[in-house]
Formats: C-alpha cells, structure tokens, sequence
C-alpha cells in the first residue's frame, strides 16, 4: 500500500519534468498538442 503511495507522488513530480521535455521536443505542451490533434 505505502509502495502505491510512492508511485502517485513520483508521477507527480515526473509530469512537469515531462511536459518541460515535451515543450522542448514539439514546441506545445502536451495538453496544447491534444487540444491541436483533435482539431484536424
């Protein structure tokens, strides 16, 4: 259960590491980039 716990709050603290990386690789957020797919 205290393993769960850990996982939640590490994927917590990987997303904005991710997003940061995203932003640099496409030049939107991911969010940005969903929102732009679903446009075509």
């Amino acid at each position: 259960m205290k393993r769960h716990l850990n996982l939640k709050g590490s994927l917590k603290s990987f997303l904005p590491s991710f997003t940061r990386a995203f932003k640099r690789q496409f030049g939107v957020t991911p969010s940005d980039y969903r929102k732009n797919s679903s446009l075509k």
